[in-house]
């Protein structure tokens, strides 16, 4: 089998794949044009960095190829819709780059508490002043964790190293991982904010993280404190954290990251007390060798042994399996997208009950869809059923399995029950005909919903007139419902009702709803659009 290595590796990357029986390497980074689609053609697995280009048409005439393997974390530059149609497997190393983003993030932090940046551009300037740059010291200082990935994980083990004090918050990550790093927890940012010295941020970019740290947070940090930011641009609010710094309501701030990359119009540029890094996270020699050797490691593992590591596309099913197992495998998918939504973290454990005929199948890719579903909204890296196991693992997260012959009044029944810090919550779903997922229960409660698009998930008293009341203000917002199921334990009792909605409702909408004494709480949740 050949590899094909289109752009420059260091010896030792190009050294792994020679060593290995059964593979012949073509290294050749100056391919372009016709030659490197021929190449290409020829070869049953590409390693790239970010100078090829992996589109449609270089795939096309690739019959032979089975894997892509980037060196770094980012695919960008690979078509990931036409590679999963001609089901090549593509890969990335995200975790050559941890160590090199954590030590920048510290980096950065020591830069501003010693005021480095000033001090040298004063030193160039010719002048000797050091009562101007007096500074802090990091030990016995309080820092603030915001996400327990693999970087941000590497930050608290090396800000303990320094004497520091550390909190942090991910509502992902099981309080093992918290145990296992001698670090106390909290449960909201805002909570965290005010007894912290500095913070850093460590997030995945998301819809839900977008604007994480903005003006109302800012203001809860001591004026004294730092921000670094070497996670995502958009995470922290450019213009608020602009006017803070230019307000003095912050010692300082680093960014390494801009919601627009390179930053010309952020409000940032020329802000006080900033120091600006164009994205560095990754630049470190040792970083570029060891995504390069991860790269040929992965590629080795791929072609020779069949185990495919950091896949970031969902390899193709054998169109047979795919069949039964397609449709579930969305199901599974959606019930876990609404469950990170609906439930509170951190989550203990999952348990997933099979039951009816799904049980005469190897369910793997089912139970890994649900994780992919579950965790994707929480984590740095793609998810997809090749690394969603690894990944719940990875966060301290138990995953069961049971299968069971009773499916009540359905002929297949998928339940997951999720254990988080309010108790045991519980959704199942279903798929009718051939292809159309629905969700029949919520703890307990029996529904009938499509698990699909725009969704408003509310806890009610069973009472007349709320119904009445969902339905005024969304007409007075615009909100335009297009199917609303209820559900309930008890006549009288806790009822849930679900609504498919047409668009998001606006903040106000929430609140009015929020505000009804007769209901209990309100979740909006989005989804895939349904399947055509």
């Amino acid at each position: 089998m050949q590899v094909l290595i289109s752009d420059t590796l260091p010896d030792e990357a190009v050294a792994i794949l020679r060593a290995e029986g059964g593979l012949e390497v073509a290294n050749r980074p100056d391919l372009g044009g016709a030659d490197l689609l021929a190449a290409v053609a020829e070869a049953d697995g590409l390693i790239v960095r970010s100078g090829t280009q992996v589109t449609a048409d270089l795939l096309a005439g690739a019959d032979r190829l089975r894997a892509v393997v980037r060196a770094g974390a980012g695919v960008d530059n690979v078509d990931l819709p036409a590679a999963t149609r001609r089901g090549i497997v593509v890969m990335n190393t995200p975790g050559g780059n941890t160590v090199s983003t954590a030590e920048l993030a510290l980096a950065l932090l020591l830069s501003l508490a010693r005021h480095v940046p000033a001090a040298a551009r004063s030193m160039a300037d010719g002048e000797w002043n050091r009562k101007a740059f007096t500074g802090t010291q990091l030990a016995g200082k309080t820092l603030g964790v915001l996400g327990l990935g693999r970087v941000g994980r590497e930050v608290v083990r090396r800000a303990l190293a320094f004497g520091m004090t550390v909190l942090a918050y991910d509502p992902y990550v099981s309080d093992g991982v918290f145990e296992k790093l001698g670090i106390a927890r909290y449960g909201a940012v805002g909570d965290l904010l005010p007894l912290c010295d500095a913070v850093t941020v460590h997030v995945p970019l998301t819809a839900a993280t977008w604007g994480l740290i903005g003006g109302a947070e800012l203001a809860l940090m001591k004026p004294s404190a730092f921000l670094v930011n070497a996670a995502r641009g958009g995470i922290v609010d450019e213009q608020a954290l602009a006017d803070a710094l230019r307000a003095g309501r912050l010692a300082g701030a680093a960014v390494d990251v801009f919601e627009s990359e390179p930053p010309e119009n952020s409000p940032l540029m020329g802000a006080p007390n900033l120091v600006a890094t164009p994205h560095l996270g990754a630049s470190t020699a040792e970083a570029q060798i060891q995504v390069a050797l991860d790269a040929a490691r992965q590629m080795a593992d791929a072609l020779l042994r069949g185990r495919f590591r950091n896949a970031v596309n969902a390899p193709a099913l054998d169109p047979k399996t795919a069949e039964v197992l397609g449709p579930y495998m969305d199901l599974a998918g959606r019930l876990g997208g609404a469950a990170v939504q609906l439930f509170k973290g951190p989550y203990a454990g999952v348990t997933l009950v099979y039951a009816g005929d799904l049980n005469a199948y190897d369910l793997r890719p089912v139970t890994a869809s649900f994780l992919a579903g579950l965790l994707s909204p929480t984590v740095e890296e793609t998810v997809n059923i090749v690394n969603a196991p690894g990944l719940a693992a990875e966060r301290g997260m138990a995953v069961h399995v049971v299968q069971s012959a009773d499916a009540a009044d359905y002929v297949t029944l998928v339940t997951a029950r999720v254990e988080t810090p309010d108790g045991r919550r519980e959704l199942s779903g279903t798929v009718y005909g051939r292809s159309d997922p629905r969700l029949v229960s919520l703890d307990g409660c029996r529904l009938e919903a499509r698990p699909a698009g725009e969704m408003l998930f509310l806890a009610n008293d069973d009472v007349p007139g709320v119904i009445g009341v969902i339905g005024t203000v969304c007409a007075e917002h615009g909100v335009n419902i297009a199917d609303m199921t209820v559900g309930r334990l008890t006549p009288g009792g806790r009822a849930v009702t679900v609504l498919n909605i047409d668009s998001p409702p606006e903040n106000e909408a929430m609140a009015r709803l929020s505000r009804d004494a007769n209901i209990r709480w309100l979740r909006r949740v989005s989804l895939p659009p349904a399947a055509r």
